[in-house]
């Protein structure tokens, strides 16, 4: 008996024979294979326009409304959006209400050298709160800045303990085993006759000695102790050495040194290059270092 197979679909072979080989029917390429077998919904670019077009018009609609659909989406509010708009927006994806909800509490490990503002946190949980953040969000910022400044921190202090160590070897080189006796020298100018008040304030505050926070370096110490002994305090001992020009040159530099009428005091004041310099020649003449 002979039966005869009506084709399913447009396109579909009624039997075998000859001639070319059909058109792959339009259902065909709705499902594509990857190279591991596995199937997926191929782009309907490539096979919608061949649908039948009910079919085709309905997939098309239901694409155009699952775009436009809103409902349990968030959506970013415009340029124009008024400021109830952002709240409403920032609540959504997870704003707290009130900036006082942030964690900004103090870490509970800090990086050495750095403490924690709690002025700063309130501070930062305003600006947190005004643009958005959730506390997630706020927490990530907060881990951040302090890492940050604890890494400055670390940085800053073995630039510190570097330039100690360099102007620890300076005061060696300068005064060698006397760099006690020079910082005597120096604080002894809070008392001296005929020295500025400014050198006598900068003794008091610690100027001069370099265990002091408010050290002014070893220039200012060298300048200090011979200061101190121009004005007659000289604690090392032993008087000017040299001819009597070196003695000539250190009466000139004492004399300068206590009366603050003195020709020369007003250009030493200012720090004269060519006067600082005759004053400096004549103490380290009469008193070298040892």
């Amino acid at each position: 008996m002979i039966t005869l197979r009506t084709p399913l679909f447009e396109g579909e072979s009624q039997g075998g024979g000859g001639g070319a080989a059909p058109a792959p029917a339009w259902h065909e390429g709705i499902i594509s294979k990857g190279v591991d077998g596995a199937e997926s919904l191929a782009d309907p670019a490539s096979w919608l326009d061949k649908a039948p077009a009910p079919l085709a018009g309905f997939i098309r609609d239901n694409m155009t409304a699952a775009r436009q659909k809103t409902e349990g989406m968030i959506k970013m509010p415009g340029a124009d959006a008024k400021p109830e708009d952002f709240d409403a927006f920032y609540k959504a994806l997870g704003r707290p209400d009130a900036p006082e909800a942030y964690d900004m509490a103090a870490p509970e490990k800090m990086p050495d050298g750095i403490n924690w503002d709690e002025n700063m946190g309130k501070e930062f949980s305003k600006v947190a709160h005004a643009i958005g953040l959730t506390p997630s969000q706020a927490v990530k910022v907060k881990e951040f800045q302090v890492g940050y400044v604890g890494s400055q921190a670390a940085a800053n202090q073995v630039m510190m303990d570097q330039a100690l160590k360099m102007e620890k070897e300076d005061l060696a080189k300068r005064f060698g085993g006397e760099v006690d006796k020079a910082v005597v020298s120096a604080g002894s100018l809070v008392n001296a006759r005929g020295v500025p008040e400014s050198l006598k304030k900068a003794a008091a505050s610690g100027a001069f000695d370099p265990n002091s926070t408010g050290y002014w370096g070893n220039d200012a110490l060298e300048f200090a102790s011979w200061a101190a002994r121009a004005s007659g305090e000289d604690h090392r001992g032993g008087g000017a050495s040299g001819g009597g020009g070196a003695s000539s040159e250190l009466s000139w530099a004492k004399a300068v040194m206590s009366d603050p009428k003195h020709t020369d005091r007003a250009a030493l004041d200012r720090q004269d290059p060519a006067t600082v310099e005759r004053f400096n020649r004549a103490y380290a003449t009469a008193y070298p270092q040892k």
